[in-house]
């Protein structure tokens, strides 16, 4: 049935349920399958059945009722208002009814309920009453826009209608609608069936439905659909006294018309654009937080491509969509996206007023200067370009300091890359001090104070940079989105800190506590996973791959993981020989991302699966090869950092086939281009990735038997391997880099370890004899 027969339906279980209330009885389990369709002369009735659990609004239903006894848990879970979840002796009225029947209309609307039912019964009695009474549950447009596309296709057809247009029927009132069914608080629901009934009517005849906010435009876009008769009749007088009046008025007249066509026009972009706005604000979060990179990035680039087309007479619309779109492309590492973003809103600023923006003009001076480091522009001259900005914003009357502050900001991360710490120190301290009070809303002000505290960390002032996060992590942020992105940065933060101090177990404690408070906040489950991830890093970081482990492999079957938790987990199961794990881990890393990877997690999981630097692997099946290939070429293809990495992935496909003179060709290519001088020694990260890459070449040199070749590199290695390890902090395998687990020392330090252990095993199986330990001071 298309979506209007099920509202038609829908409506006639309303008004059973409202017959019902009339009568005094609750059903307290509404449910499909208590409803049952039939045909009276052709047109199907809903019959509500099974009211075995209904409660009587006065007195007893029977004599001998068992249904209202205190704590018995009533109902099917899935389908249970938050008061009946409760069980705490709440009474119960027809409002629970109401919120049931909200659920239902989910579910046939999107095709599936706000909380999925295994899920829901797996978790515990206790956790399952916790998410009813306290989790938001997402609009159906935004749960259909996450679908993958082969269920998004067949939920579309099973309503008659194409994937789009679902979802523009959904986007809106129905929204309302069912959100305002499913609201925690019963008093903010509807009051009757009725009412829920009466309010779908009004919206299948284009009439203003009371659980929208109603603003003047929505009640014009309504009465003009609702009287499309009356409206044609009217501008067919308008279009005749104009033609009168121009023959009267003549170029006047003209000029006029031109006018209202334009304003015609720009309403139109105007209200194409702030859907397209929406809808990009409510699913590519998600999209990211699922790790559906992909889908998201399709997602932008129809937004980009409907900005670029239509909505030239909209261009305060458009600048705001593109601010998103470049702050969703820095999400996503997609550079060439940020720059293209960050020079169409120069262009389009001189067309809109300050008070349109939703960025200040300094602000976005400041974000497109930024950007330019990813596209070529030298370190050293964008430091000082930014410099001679900061000045001037800070020399405005008022100072402009929150421009100042992303100035600021981004010399500090200049200065942070190429490790100078009293530099990069000094610029989030200024940076620090100019932040806006409200943090609520602002996810840069969080990834400052993040950034200050890797910089005092990292300059060995580790008491102070303890405190700058913790001043920061008193309450997770309520609402925004991309400010709780920078607040788990900050726990982040504060976790490398505890670690390098030795603290391993008050770090552990800290983010139990984190995540209780996040989860009181109402965090995403996505937002929980990476706090997990976070208490395996610290098992790893103490020396204990074997706990990491345990953390760290459920997380990575979890759909709301990041790809590199899972190469986290992969890692630890190599160092641990744990040949099971890691099968189960590459099954899992296979089925998580392979059909949508590309870029970086092309790389990251083609790299693993086939044995890379780090990760062991002695042989691959030639499904597993062939997959790896494909997402080779993905790589080759994207336009993130990952292309220039290509070869690495190259590297490894080559050993895998066991061809290993073309694996050695190929990594003394990689080795030749890539700078491991400079900036990028002066991180431990890529030092033990050359330390890695260094091994696994005398690994291949010996199974040649280039005995010589094979020992050079095994030394130079073991040497690079043992001064990388003198800058370890007690029992701390290896901070993190700039508060992002992804840039981890300690992952290096694990997996240099792995390639120097597997490469002797290789010398011992040969017979080469070891080079002797290096003497380093």
């Amino acid at each position: 049935l298309s979506t209007k027969e099920r509202l038609d339906l829908f409506i006639k279980v309303c008004q059973a349920i409202q017959h019902a209330h009339q009568k005094g009885i609750i059903h307290r389990d509404i449910k499909p399958s208590n409803i049952l369709v039939t045909l009276h002369d052709g047109v199907p009735v809903p019959k509500v059945i099974d009211f075995g659990i209904a409660k009587a609004t006065e007195g007893r239903l029977t004599d001998n009722t068992v249904y209202t006894q205190l704590h018995q848990f009533i109902g099917t879970p899935v389908y249970m208002s938050p008061e009946q979840a409760e069980m705490s002796g709440l009474d119960i009225d027809t409002r629970s009814d109401i919120y049931s029947l909200g659920v239902l209309l989910y579910e046939l609307l999107a095709g599936s309920t706000p909380f999925d039912a295994k899920e829901l019964m797996a978790s515990g009695i206790d956790a399952m009453r916790k998410t009813i009474r306290e989790k938001e549950p997402q609009r159906p447009s935004t749960r259909l826009a996450t679908l993958g596309a082969d269920q998004l296709t067949t939920t579309a057809k099973r309503r008659s209608a194409d994937t789009s247009k679902l979802l523009y029927q959904l986007k809106g009132d129905l929204d309302w609608i069912v959100m305002k069914c499913l609201e925690k608080d019963r008093q903010r629901r509807y009051e009757t069936a009725n009412g829920l009934a009466a309010d779908i009517t009004r919206h299948l005849t284009n009439e203003p439905v009371l659980a929208r906010p109603p603003s003047q435009f929505y009640r014009l876009q309504k009465l003009a659909r609702r009287n499309k008769a009356a409206t044609v009749a009217t501008s067919g007088i308008l279009a005749a006294l104009a033609i009168g009046i121009g023959l009267a008025m003549g170029s006047l007249v003209a000029e006029r018309n031109a006018k209202q066509r334009e304003l015609k026009q720009s309403v139109r972009a105007d209200t194409a654009a702030n859907f397209v706005d929406g809808l990009i604000t409510d699913v590519v979060p998600v999209m990211i937080q699922q790790g559906n990179v992909s889908g998201a990035r399709r997602l932008m680039d129809t937004a980009d491509r409907l900005a670029a087309t239509s909505f030239s007479n909209a261009p305060s619309a458009e600048i705001n969509l593109r601010i998103k779109l470049s702050k969703f492309a820095n999400l996503l590492s997609d550079s060439p996206t940020l720059v293209k973003q960050n020079q169409i809103i120069q262009r389009l600023l001189p067309r809109v007023t300050d008070d349109q923006l939703s960025l200040s003009r300094e602000e976005l001076k400041v974000e497109a200067l930024a950007a330019r480091r990813f596209d070529g522009e030298p370190m050293d001259r964008l430091n000082a370009e930014l410099n001679d900005l900061y000045a001037e914003l800070m020399g405005m009357s008022p100072p402009a300091k929150t421009a100042a502050m992303r100035c600021r900001f981004y010399q500090g991360y200049v200065h942070l890359s190429f490790k100078q710490w009293d530099k990069a120190e000094k610029a989030f301290a200024v940076a620090y001090d100019l932040r806006p009070r409200n943090l609520d809303s602002d996810r840069l002000s969080y990834e400052v104070a993040a950034n200050y505290a890797d910089a005092l960390a990292l300059g060995e002032n580790l008491v102070q940079a303890a405190e700058i996060a913790r001043e920061n992590l008193k309450l997770p942020p309520s609402t925004d989105f991309e400010a709780r992105l920078g607040y788990l940065k900050v726990t982040a933060a504060l976790a490398n800190v505890l670690c390098m101090q030795g603290h391993f177990e008050e770090a552990t404690q800290m983010l139990d506590k984190q995540k209780r408070l996040l989860g009181d906040r109402g965090g995403y489950e996505a937002e929980l996973a990476q706090l997990e991830a976070l208490r395996g890093e610290v098992q790893a970081r103490s020396g204990n791959p074997r706990g990491a482990l345990a953390i760290l492999e459920p997380l990575a079957a979890n759909r709301l993981s990041r790809r590199y938790n899972w190469e986290s987990a992969l890692l630890m199961a190599s160092v641990l020989d744990d040949r099971e794990a890691m099968q189960r881990l590459r099954r899992i890393g296979v089925l998580r991302f392979a059909s949508t990877a590309e870029g970086v997690t092309a790389f990251g999981l083609g790299i693993n699966l086939v044995g890379g630097v780090w990760v062991s692997w002695d042989r691959v099946d030639d499904e597993t090869l062939s997959l790896a290939r494909s997402l080779f070429a993905r790589v080759t293809e994207a336009s993130d950092w990952s292309t220039r990495e290509a070869p690495a992935l190259a590297f490894s496909i080559a050993r895998a086939e066991r061809q290993f003179t073309k694996a050695v060709e190929i990594l003394d290519g990689y080795l030749g281009k890539r700078r491991f001088t400079g900036f990028e020694t002066e991180s431990i990260y890529p030092a033990h990735l050359k330390v890695g890459f260094l091994f696994r070449r005398a690994e291949l040199c010996a199974e040649l038997g280039r005995v010589d070749e094979a020992r050079q590199d095994f030394a130079r290695a073991s040497e690079l391997f043992a001064q990388a390890r003198k800058t370890r902090h007690g029992r701390d395998r290896g901070v993190v880099w700039q508060a992002d687990t992804e840039n981890a020392e300690w992952k290096g330090d694990y997996g240099a370890e792995n390639a120097q252990k597997e490469s002797a095993a290789v010398f011992k199986t040969k017979g080469i004899a070891l080079p002797p330990e290096p003497a380093v001071k």
